[in-house]
């Protein structure tokens, strides 16, 4: 076994050694290209001391295109929304002015850091130069840098932490102030109740007392007249007329506080009866607002239960469609599926690549057909019209949509191949549309070209691809109208290590690509992006977007298959022309 071990070893290193100088030069190129494509810290004076600004630099040496990252660190508890402007200054470009932020906002939690995650792209490309890459850049450490100078200032500096806890001071006071004014207004009440518990008492006492006033000056003029009569029989003429006279005098007196007597108890029957028609005229008035409103309510219920029910009949007759276009859309895939992977795998051995064929330069041509699917997220202008406890809500918005499609591609390469290199040009048109028909892929014009060398089992290849790619959606909901959109055009590239196998019986060899992707987008058609920031939900417009990493897995049988997987953090965009440009979420 030892013996066994060690003659493999032997034999490879002897393979290693007569390899083509050109393939260890080749790795060595890219591998240098990789030490250099480290981002270079760039020194910035500070302005203040609470926040602290850094920024670094990547040139790429394959492209000579320099992208720029922003970073601000709060060095305090406190939070913070700042506004900070940026002046570069680029060999053969000029001064660029921006502000960090994709809302011209940088937003600082407490001891936190805005990062470039959350700021726009900030480069400068070969394509800004006019052709004077080499004459522009200057030598900055171990790589090169277009940056001549950088300031910037700070302003609108809104701490949050003080709006905050000011806005919750208020808030309490606005609570105390109501309390206050709720208590005081209590107090009022009961005093008002308590006086005119008194008053009433008040009044039932002085008619009790002159009740009882009445009742005895008429019962001591009575016993008045009485004696006189008896007492004065004897008298002449001219006595009994004065007895008449007085008697007739208390009579009229008598009457007198009876009327008085009857006087005030109709007055005060009168008052009372004036309050209590009051009462019952303002109990009336409630109990007709209290009908109104009970009818008001069930008409409002039962226009309620009226759409729900239209509602729930949509929803239904929506799956139902749904199922039937899903149903059409599988079936359909299924009768096309059978024509396309019909004999696949079988090959006439003449077009296969002998062993004996390898070191030699050979022209090769292919055209695939197949399936394959695709998502990727864009705005969707919503209007949804609702009802809710029988009245109607209309609400507009701007979320994102995942269209999700089936897609049916052609893919055509013409190139060379040896088994220590070799390249291809590629088109590669898409057509999909979801299952249940809500969304759709048109991206007729997809090109690229992939270059590959090393060892015959392992090289580093690199491809770069560019196109056009529209995503589209619908709503199938009953209640929301809108649609969202999305046409870009692309350039991406994608590097990385491509395995191969050996023949197997048939001469089929497997190739196992693993690489990564950076991508960059722009509006296909005039107006820009509107763009959805995640952090702060506003719509921003720009014609550029940054840079979109992902990763790439390939496995491609000669003449048999072709399964990859592409997968990117897309950001959420539209349209310009969809989107209303507005300080809010419009559409």
């Amino acid at each position: 076994m030892m013996n066994s071990t060690t003659g493999v070893c032997t034999s490879m290193c002897k393979y290693l050694f007569r390899a083509k100088l050109r393939n260890y030069l080749f790795l060595l190129l890219m591998f240098s290209l990789t030490a250099n494509a480290q981002r270079k810290k760039v020194q910035v004076r500070q302005v203040d001391p609470r926040f602290t600004l850094s920024l670094e630099s990547y040139f790429s040496t394959l492209t000579a295109d320099e992208e720029f990252f922003y970073y601000v660190k709060n060095n305090t508890n406190q939070e913070y929304n700042i506004v900070v402007d940026i002046t570069a200054n680029y060999a053969c470009v000029g001064e660029r002015r921006f502000k960090l932020g994709i809302n011209k906002v940088v937003y600082l939690a407490p001891n936190g850091e805005f990062t470039p995650k959350s700021d726009w792209v900030h480069y400068v490309l070969t394509s800004d130069l006019k052709g004077k890459a080499k004459e522009c850049a200057s030598k900055f450490e171990d790589s090169y840098t277009y940056l001549k100078n950088i300031s910037y200032t700070i302003s609108s500096v809104e701490n949050l932490t003080e709006k905050k806890a000011a806005e919750e001071k208020k808030k309490e006071d606005d609570l105390a102030n109501k309390k206050k004014l709720a208590d005081e207004k209590a107090r009022q009440e009961k005093e008002k109740l308590e006086k005119a518990k008194l008053e009433k008492e008040k009044l039932e006492k002085d008619k009790l007392a002159k009740e009882a006033a009445n009742k005895k000056q008429v019962a001591k003029t009575g016993a008045a007249v009485g004696t006189v009569s008896t007492t004065k029989e004897a008298s002449g003429s001219n006595e009994k007329k004065t007895t008449a006279a007085k008697t007739e005098k208390a009579s009229s007196s008598t009457e007198k506080v009876q009327g008085a007597k009857s006087n005030t108890v109709d007055a005060e029957n009168l008052a009372l009866s004036k309050q209590q028609q009051a009462q019952q005229l303002e109990a009336e008035g409630k109990a007709q607002e209290e009908r109104r409103k009970a009818a008001e309510a069930a008409e409002l219920a039962e226009k309620q239960k009226e759409y729900d029910s239209w509602k729930n009949k949509k929803a239904e007759e929506q799956k139902v469609q749904d199922a039937a276009s899903f149903a059409a859309s599988v079936g359909l895939m299924t009768i096309v599926g059978g024509w396309i992977y019909d004999g696949m795998g079988r090959v006439d051995p003449m077009f296969v690549l002998k062993p004996e064929d390898e070191k030699k330069r050979k022209f090769h041509m292919g055209l695939d057909f197949g399936y394959s699917l695709a998502t990727m997220p864009i705005l969707y202008a919503s209007d949804k019209t609702t009802m809710v406890g029988g009245k109607t809500q209309n609400t507009k918005q701007i979320t994102a949509a995942h269209p999700f499609t089936f897609n049916i591609e052609a893919f055509w390469k013409v190139g060379i191949d040896n088994e220590n290199y070799g390249g291809y040009a590629y088109l590669n048109p898409k057509l999909g549309f979801s299952p249940i028909f809500d969304g759709y892929q048109f991206s007729p014009l997809n090109y690229g070209a992939r270059l590959y060398a090393g060892a015959k089992w392992a090289k580093l290849y690199f491809e770069y691809g560019g196109g056009m790619r529209q995503f589209s959606h619908k709503s199938h909901d009953a209640e929301e109208a809108g649609k969202g959109n999305a046409v870009i055009s692309y350039g991406k590239l994608e590097y990385g290590l491509r395995f191969t196998t050996n023949h197997d019986s048939d001469y089929k060899r497997s190739h196992i690509s693993i690489g990564l992707i950076s991508e960059k987008i722009s509006p296909y058609d005039v107006g820009g992006f509107a763009i959805l920031d995640p952090e702060y939900g506003f719509v921003q417009f720009d014609q550029k977007s940054k840079a979109i990493q992902g990763f790439a897995f390939q496995w491609r049988k000669d003449h048999t298959f072709n399964w990859y997987i592409n997968f990117g953090s897309y950001i959420r965009l539209g349209t310009n022309q969809k989107y209303k440009k507005s300080n809010n979420m419009l559409a």
